[in-house]
């Protein structure tokens, strides 16, 4: 039985590997690539994009969902509405690029460089953005509930409408809808510190 199990995994292996991958298309993988353009259609899922130039590369509505675009070149890139969820964005150059209506929940943001960058409507929540730079960024309608800024780079980024880690949103037209940090309060819980909205130069 077990050599009669053994012999069908052998040759069913290679029909197995000849399988195109599910988790991206190579052809649009290949295309973006070629051209540094994929549609709203182009399925990149799980895809490996470390390190790759893609200064201005248009992927609005692309799904990116899990893919690997640590240390990448993304300056200025169209990624309105791509599907970030879980990608692997540790160290990448998103500086003046567009991530409007982005979900990032889950993604890794280490070091990110998020200058300039456009986040209106972006779902931010849960993040860990410590070490993120946020300067100059639109982040307007953002949510940016229970996620971690203590300590990032926010000067002259716009934060109207935005909901703060707190849960409290921000009014729009308020003088704090530009901030330089955010006030870290005093407030300490049982799962640490938790920063509280509030900018210092109200």
């Amino acid at each position: 039985m077990k050599l009669k199990l053994s012999m069908t995994l052998l040759v069913g292996l290679p029909l197995l590997l000849a399988l195109p991958l599910k988790a991206q298309n190579i052809d649009h993988l290949r295309q973006l690539i070629e051209t540094k353009r994929c549609s709203s259609t182009c399925d990149l899922r799980s895809a490996n994009l470390e390190n790759l130039n893609l200064r201005l590369a248009q992927l609005a509505g692309a799904d990116l969902t899990g893919a690997n675009l640590k240390n990448a070149n993304l300056f200025a890139a169209n990624l309105g509405k791509a599907k970030l969820r879980g990608a692997t964005l540790a160290g990448a150059d998103l500086s003046r690029a567009d991530l409007s209506g982005v979900d990032l929940r889950n993604s890794n943001l280490e070091n990110v460089n998020l200058s300039g960058a456009t986040l209106n409507r972006a779902n931010l929540s849960g993040l860990d953005l410590r070490s993120v730079n946020l300067e100059g960024a639109s982040l307007i309608g953002a949510n940016l509930e229970k996620a971690n800024l203590n300590g990032t780079r926010l000067d002259n980024a716009r934060l109207e409408n935005a909901k703060m880690p707190d849960g409290f949103v921000k009014p729009s037209g308020s003088r704090s809808a530009q901030c330089s940090r955010i006030d870290g309060g005093g407030d300490l819980t049982g799962e640490g510190f938790r920063v509280r909205l509030g900018c210092d130069n109200l």
